[in-house]
């Protein structure tokens, strides 16, 4: 199975997504995690592919 995910969030929370991120429990041995891709974009904010 393969899981994608968009995440959009304005570029003022970035810092609370960061801390998330770096909170976050470690996933499980069966489950294997590529990225996030992430990129800005002015009308959109980040953008966690």
């Amino acid at each position: 199975m393969i899981l994608i995910t968009n995440v959009v969030y304005p570029p003022e929370s970035a810092k609370e997504v960061a801390k998330r991120y770096l909170t976050a429990p470690k996933l499980p041995d069966y489950l294997k995690k590529k990225g996030p891709y992430i990129c800005a974009d002015i009308n959109n904010g980040i953008i966690n592919n």
